[in-house]
């Protein structure tokens, strides 16, 4: 069995369990070891922001599942198991997408070390991952071509009073803007 599919097990254990909370439909909250969900975040990142071993997973399902089953539906857990697959393409778009984004330096700024913050400029996006921490994993009830849009959010250098979000489509980023914006979906504002 692979890492994806032992974090998968993991996850899927931890959700219908009831130990880490109880899976009821409609609106679900997990909380997950950071160290087994998300190895980007990192206390080397984000030296000001607040720090949590947990990550919040929540779940939004309609009620067509059934209540008794304990479980998300096959689409949720479906768009569970391509994030947990293609985690570290999905955060390299993201880091893609943040370095020298035009849209987003225009309202934040260019990062600047001497005040620790703006938006990252590095030719390696990579190193984009010690800017922003992931600390929330909003499964939405909208879906698109047989999978889930998923939000992230968490903090950030570059606005650290409104924080950050981002929408995805599989490993596509749709939206990037503050926490509301990877915490409530918008299809509006959604490419």
């Amino acid at each position: 069995m692979g890492k994806a599919s032992n974090y998968y097990e993991f996850i899927i254990d931890e959700i219908t369990s009831g130990e880490e909370g109880e899976f009821k439909g409609g609106y679900s909250e997990f909380e997950l070891d950071v160290d087994i969900f998300l190895k980007y975040n990192s206390k080397k990142n984000l030296k000001n922001a607040e720090w949590d071993d947990w990550l919040e997973l929540n779940i939004l399902d309609n009620y067509t599942i059934d209540p008794f089953e304990k479980k998300p539906s096959d689409i949720s857990l479906k768009t569970i198991k391509y994030f947990i697959e293609n985690e570290e393409k999905i955060i390299e778009n993201l880091c893609k997408e943040i370095c020298n984004n035009e849209k987003l330096i225009d309202i934040y700024e260019e990062y600047s070390p001497e005040f620790d913050n703006g938006i990252p400029t590095y030719e390696n996006h990579k190193l984009a991952t010690r800017h922003f921490m992931i600390n929330g994993v909003n499964i939405f009830e909208e879906e698109k071509n047989g999978f889930k849009y998923v939000g992230f959010t968490g903090n950030c250098n570059w606005n650290p009073e409104y924080g950050f979000g981002c929408v995805i489509h599989k490993d596509k980023i749709m939206l990037i803007g503050n926490w509301n914006d990877g915490y409530y979906f918008n299809d509006g504002e959604i490419n």
